[in-house]
């Protein structure tokens, strides 16, 4: 609060009155940068100063309280905003439902909604697209149809950010084909699907073992000259992973390197997996030493499971140990699935020795 504090001093030195054009850009700082207590110390200043609230104002302070997870006193200064002689409008509405719709809170999307509507006030294709999204969460997807339908009957065409909650949505409740129907439908609207939406569908088919469909939508991607991002590759990544394709993974890998986007540690732990699930734990490791040389990357808890988890099914304990022991000494401590992996190795060779024992 200091901060603000000595920029106040610094403009009444210079002779300037601070109005609602200053302190509305001030208070959306503050919550852009998390400090909540210091945007309210600016408002309750505001105030103070004789400064009356504009729609933009109380907009600002909304999405402010929203973006925080203060729906309540959001919508109490929703209330005092309407007191005061200030009606909300479309942003007003909206950004009260994408706030509901981030909580999947369909009673007071709804609630909302309809209070728009009551007040005259018609909704863009912002406020639609976040009532998809709370619909979706909601698996309320024929009322999520329906209301696509109905903006576009109310002449409000839906935008690639529409169609991209609709289909994230679907996807993430297993309606695949839905949303595969949907990418043709969205083309028809004259709506061309971006990166995103692709991601999303990716994800899906490979999740659902549409190896076929899956990397054909990849090559859609390709021919319609569209980037792919490091989700991208990431998803196609872990799907030949799965598929057991390390040729085309390993290509694929080197066609990201050469297109300059930078792995993170999704990347890297998924080809590690991938090595590890095939037998191939030495040429995993040497990945890891490598790539952790060069302080590009720094393995992880993730990472390590894998090598101990391949150590176990295609190498020996000693290995595994010795991989667990590297794992403690740089910090990283083991999780459930670590040491599951380790149990069941101690398990299997418990079994194999008193069998051998027996037998002899």
């Amino acid at each position: 609060m200091l901060n603000w504090l000595l920029h106040f001093a610094q403009m009444f030195l210079r002779g300037c009155d601070a109005n609602i054009h200053t302190f509305t850009p001030l208070i959306k700082g503050c919550f852009m940068r998390g400090k909540l207590y210091e945007a309210l110390d600016l408002w309750k200043l505001m105030i103070q100063d004789g400064c009356e609230p504009n729609v933009v104002a109380y907009n600002t302070l909304i999405h402010g309280l929203c973006s925080n997870g203060s729906l309540e006193e959001a919508l109490q200064v929703c209330d005092q905003m309407q007191r005061s002689g200030c009606l909300p409008n479309v942003t007003t509405y909206s950004i009260l439902i994408d706030g509901f719709a981030k909580s999947g809170d369909l009673v007071g999307a709804s609630e909302t909604w309809n209070r728009m509507i009551s007040h005259g006030c018609r909704p863009n294709v912002v406020t639609y697209t976040c009532m998809v999204d709370v619909l979706c969460k909601n698996s309320m997807f024929d009322q999520a149809n329906s209301l696509v339908e109905k903006m576009t009957l109310e002449g409000c065409t839906p935008n690639t950010m529409t169609f991209n909650t609709f289909i994230k949505g679907l996807c993430g409740n297993g309606r695949v084909e839905w949303a595969m129907k949907l990418l043709e439908r969205m083309q028809g609207h004259g709506c061309l699907p971006n990166i995103t939406t692709y991601n999303e569908l990716l994800d899906a088919l490979f999740r659902m073992n549409k190896y076929e469909e899956a990397f054909g939508l990849f090559q859609e991607i390709e021919a319609r000259n569209l980037q792919p991002n490091l989700v991208t590759y990431n998803t196609v990544l872990y799907g030949f992973s799965r598929a057991g394709m390390m040729g085309e993974a390993l290509q694929l890998f080197g066609k990201a390197l050469v297109r300059g986007t930078a792995p993170d540690s999704i990347t890297y732990n998924t080809m590690i997996h991938a090595y590890c699930k095939q037998g191939k734990v030495k040429i995993a490791a040497q990945l890891v030493e490598r790539v952790s040389s060069m302080k590009e990357w720094h393995p992880d808890i993730i990472t390590y499971t894998s090598l101990i988890w391949g150590a176990c099914n295609w190498m020996n304990i000693e290995e595994a140990m010795a991989f667990l022991d590297k794992a403690i000494n740089q910090g990283i401590c083991p999780n459930f699935a670590t040491w599951n992996a380790l149990v069941r190795c101690f398990f299997r060779l418990f079994r194999s020795y008193g069998t051998n024992s027996y037998s002899g």
